[in-house]
């Protein structure tokens, strides 16, 4: 019910390499994948039809130069220097146990808090 919810809204949907994450949805809440790779882009588009993977972009002919990694801490962290204005971030305090300064890699908590950094 959520995620048709969220389909529904049209609302942006952020992922970093998020292609399989994006298969399981679908195939777990709306229905069954096509074999066809056009038929799964046609579908996931129509369900999410705002979506944006950083690794995708960061990785893309057009930005390939400026982002030697698309590993999504490095990425990050290629985000915090120039020519890039670094973000300051701060957490309420219920929830400040990410601090950048100590990463807490596939952490889904911290993981989702840089893709959405990015």
């Amino acid at each position: 019910m959520l995620m048709k919810m969220i389909s529904a809204s049209k609302k942006l949907i952020v992922g970093h390499n998020c292609l399989l994450d994006l298969m399981y949805l679908i195939t777990q809440c709306f229905e069954q994948l096509p074999e066809d790779y056009n038929e799964f882009k046609t579908l996931t588009h129509r369900i999410f039809p705002n979506i944006i993977d950083t690794k995708f972009i960061g990785g893309s002919e057009k930005f390939r130069e400026m982002f030697p990694s698309t590993v999504l801490n490095q990425l990050y962290q290629q985000l915090t220097k120039p020519p890039f204005e670094k973000v300051e971030v701060e957490f309420d305090n219920l929830y400040n146990t990410y601090d950048l300064l100590q990463p807490k890699e596939h952490e889904a908590g911290y993981d989702s808090f840089l893709t959405g950094y990015c």
